[in-house]
């Protein structure tokens, strides 16, 4: 597999997170379809008003925003259609979260972009905690409308909303159980040539499959190993005197614990088992300061092709919410090699020279906890 590709309903389209970088190209494709999709229901002037730029400004910020999620639709390289949610923004006690906005360009309509968007979305939420989900679309986009009753959206109420001059009715839908929206993506994903056995999820049941729990426990326990490894890399460098490597790998140690975290959530959010395994003794010695990081980069190489084939079974298992889960984890490896990489090939340009390998401690040391 190669790693980066996402979710994906059709080839060369995948589903990931939103990050900051995108607020243009969402800020584009949404401009560009409320003036496709609302043409006659939004008066003309009112869209021709719509700006890029006021749009990217408010993308940003609510980018920016921990309690929400944004998730893209990305074809050969562009951002094709995007989804936002987080907290309900009315005191609702029957609906807890609020799809703010799904939009998919005209010429990708129809391959199954809004459902994958929306199973991300709901993966999302459901991991935060919560467990319904509104929504309010322009009560004349009929399209917009059998597409949301297709998902099994339930009337929920209307409301008016200003557009420009125009006060336009709006009609709710809801989803009382943001469970059910987890696999709506199914239909859109290819078709494996013998369906594995599904997740259950009757009350208490794991939602995920027997192969699934096995794969995430190993991938924790296989975090945590990386983490108290990096530990005794850190100790080694730091009895050597070179305390700017030993707190680059300290705080590497402490970002592999916080990964086995974040699976070990995952699991306890969904009803499954953590099981924990022993740690067995790390390596201690290294001869160089240079074998230490080659054993660093070794290391995310093979974590790397960890989360590789944790992805590649949670696909052929139809565990779209651990596929959702693990798109931070594949960019984060890309990251991660980078590092290691360009620190071995530091090395290998200041071979031995004392002065040069004290500046690179020394710049290594510079280095602080991961933000966020």
């Amino acid at each position: 597999m190669v790693r980066g590709a996402g979710v994906g309903p059709a080839g060369g389209v995948r589903i990931r997170p939103a990050v900051l970088e995108d607020a243009a190209a969402i800020a584009r494709v949404h401009v560009d379809t409320w003036r496709t999709a609302y043409r006659g229901i939004v008066s003309a002037a009112y869209l021709r008003s719509l700006s890029y730029g006021e749009f990217e400004k408010r993308r940003r910020e609510r980018l920016a925003r921990p309690e929400t999620c944004t998730f893209v639709a990305e074809a050969r390289g562009q951002v094709v259609g995007f989804a936002t949610a987080g907290p309900n923004r009315l005191a609702d006690a029957q609906y807890d979260a609020e799809l703010y906005a799904i939009y998919v360009r005209k010429a990708f309509a129809g391959r199954g972009l809004g459902r994958a968007l929306v199973a991300a979305v709901a993966s999302r939420l459901a991991a935060d905690g919560f467990r319904s989900l509104l929504l309010w679309v322009l009560r004349d986009n009929a399209p917009s409308r059998r597409f949301y009753e297709s998902l099994g959206g339930i009337p929920a109420g209307e409301k008016s909303e200003r557009f420009g001059r125009q006060d336009l009715p709006h009609a709710g839908y809801g989803w009382p159980e943001i469970s059910t929206l987890q696999g709506v993506a199914l239909p859109a994903f290819p078709a494996q040539n013998a369906p594995p056995s599904g997740p259950s999820h009757s009350k208490g049941a794991a939602m995920v499959t027997a192969k699934v729990l096995e794969a995430v426990n190993e991938q924790i326990n296989n975090e945590l190993v990386s983490s108290y490894t990096y530990l005794a890399m850190s100790a080694h460098c730091s009895n050597g005197h070179f305390h700017g490597f030993a707190k680059w790998l300290r705080i590497q140690s402490q970002e592999e614990y916080a990964h086995a975290m974040k699976l070990l959530d995952f699991l306890l959010n969904r009803g499954g088992a953590v099981k924990l395994n022993a740690i067995g003794e790390p390596k201690v010695k290294f001869k160089t300061m240079q074998e230490v990081f080659e054993s660093a980069l070794a290391q995310e190489l093979a974590v790397s092709k960890r989360i590789d084939a944790l992805y590649e079974l949670a696909q052929k298992e139809k565990a779209f919410s651990l596929m959702v889960e693990l798109q931070w984890f594949l960019t984060e490896q890309v990251e991660e090699e980078k590092s290691a990489r360009d620190i071995v090939a530091k090395f290998h340009l200041i071979k031995n020279d004392p002065v040069a390998l004290l500046e690179m401690d020394r710049e290594l040391g510079s280095r602080g906890p991961e933000k966020g």
